[in-house]
């Protein structure tokens, strides 16, 4: 997948080291599974490693099943992650 310039440059602002992973915040909601996936590609394009982390804030009782479902599909994708 090619990625637009945007992107790539947005990315590039908050880690420009190419040789560091990048730490990504994902609840586990439709809006950051949609940026996991987006940065998964760009991940994979550039070779660049993902650490995903997640919070399990327990103010609802799916908080635990949704950090678990985005562990689940990082292992998946092949990135680190933490909750």
């Amino acid at each position: 997948m090619q990625f637009g310039a945007d992107f790539q440059t947005l990315i590039e602002r908050f880690a420009p080291e190419s040789d560091t992973p990048v730490a990504l915040a994902v609840s586990g909601g439709s809006d950051s599974l949609a940026l996991l996936y987006l940065a998964h590609e760009w991940a994979k394009d550039t070779g660049r490693a993902l650490v995903v982390l997640t919070v399990d804030h327990r103010l609802r009782p799916e908080a635990k099943q949704e950090a678990e479902m985005v562990a689940t599909l990082c292992a998946k994708l092949g990135h680190t992650h933490r909750t």
